[in-house]
């Protein structure tokens, strides 16, 4: 295995390269890097120039500050800012209203609701759903943005649908994107490809998780380059019918990541997905390069919190032109996950576009949770493929 790096807009990434033959990039999920794959990357480089990554902003590459890519995380800053200043709302809301506790139910749900109308001043009406214990149990928090006005009442907002990272205009084509990070990252893996596969020569892209949301962008907007994109469980819950309780979902995530920090919005989190994800080792029980990525994974997580969930679950991908290219796409899930949140995006993408689903051992994380089989099955996918 060698390790370099690669000089892009606005950051530096950092890449390992295994093996021989046509390129295979494997894309972490969000806060993951190029070591997440070790357990199955040299099974496949036994067939494949095996590329592993870590995205812009974690672990090893770097954003670079007097750049054009810097703006991208200013801007997820300046986003996260806003939400602060709504939870500062909500949590001098939640202070002021635990004091007057020992009031009766009925007037202390009257004096939250009175307390929230008035904090529309800062450009957002926070409605909290009543909790036990001064609201600071971890059960749903319901967040209603009331829009801003100009003098005649009319809405100076855009509204909530042209936020969705991905949302494409329907007669434009645009892609319509809050903060740029998917489209970033899609162009950081098409640059790694231009610049690793041979003239004249396909690539082959596996994406998990939020990486398999990364592959999805890329097949739209690069299919040129691409023989075959896998996406194992991408977690674009916009596909969803429910699409609009899993937002409140993910909102509540975040919500107590800002106010109760990583552990506590980790926690509802892995309880929201149905528990199908295993816990990290302990990195005194690994061998010392496990080691060191366990420790990275866990520097990633606050950065992962704060500026890629959101976007990355919020993803729609374009069908209509994901559907021009079904022949060169896998959609994938785990078998543990089966009926469990990570497993119906793919599920449902694969409806929509009339494309069978392929499962994987094991879950959210198969190439994992059972690596060898997982590497068995992607790589005997990828021959097939490869011998068309």
């Amino acid at each position: 295995m060698r390790s370099d790096t690669l000089k892009v807009p606005g950051a530096t990434l950092y890449y390992e390269v295994r093996g021989n033959g046509p390129v295979l990039l494997l894309l972490p999920g969000s806060g993951g890097d190029a070591a997440v794959f070790d357990p199955i990357a040299d099974t496949l480089a036994a067939h494949f120039t095996v590329v592993t990554l870590d995205p812009r902003g974690y672990s090893r590459s770097i954003i670079d500050s007097e750049e054009p890519g810097h703006r991208l995380m200013a801007a997820q800053r300046d986003n996260a800012v806003r939400f602060d200043e709504q939870v500062d709302g909500l949590i001098a809301t939640q202070r002021h209203d635990t004091v007057r506790s020992t009031e009766p139910d009925d007037e202390l749900i009257t004096a939250q609701r009175d307390d929230t109308d008035r904090s529309t001043g800062r450009g957002g009406r926070l409605i909290a759903t009543r909790r036990d214990n001064g609201f600071r149990s971890a059960e749903q928090v319901n967040l209603v943005i009331a829009p801003r006005r100009d003098d005649t009442g009319q809405s100076t907002d855009r509204p909530a649908d042209e936020l969705n990272v991905g949302r494409r205009d329907a007669t434009a084509g645009s892609a319509q994107q809050d903060d740029g990070l998917i489209a970033a990252q899609r162009e950081d893996a098409y640059r790694l490809l231009e610049t690793l596969t041979p003239a004249g020569e396909d690539a082959y892209v596996f994406g998990g998780s939020g990486g398999a949301v990364v592959a999805l962008d890329l097949l739209t907007y690069h299919p040129e380059r691409l023989r075959l994109v896998v996406a194992h469980e991408p977690p674009c819950f916009a596909v969803l019918p429910d699409a609009a309780e899993q937002k409140a979902f993910i909102d509540e995530v975040y919500l107590l990541f800002r106010t109760e920090g990583i552990a506590a919005a980790g926690a509802r989190f892995l309880q929201g997905i149905g528990g199908t994800m295993k816990p990290m080792p302990n990195p005194a029980d690994l061998p010392p390069r496990a080691a060191e990525m366990i420790q990275r994974l866990h520097d990633n997580a606050d950065l992962m919190m704060a500026h890629e969930l959101r976007p990355i679950t919020s993803y729609l991908p374009d069908e209509p032109t994901l559907a021009t290219h079904t022949d060169r796409l896998i959609l994938a899930a785990g078998k543990e996950t089966r009926g469990h949140l990570p497993h119906r995006p793919a599920a449902t993408l694969a409806e929509h576009l009339n494309l069978p689903l392929t499962e994987f051992p094991g879950g959210h994380s198969g190439f994992t949770d059972a690596p060898t089989e997982f590497a068995t099955q992607l790589l005997n996918l990828l021959l097939a493929t490869r011998v068309q």
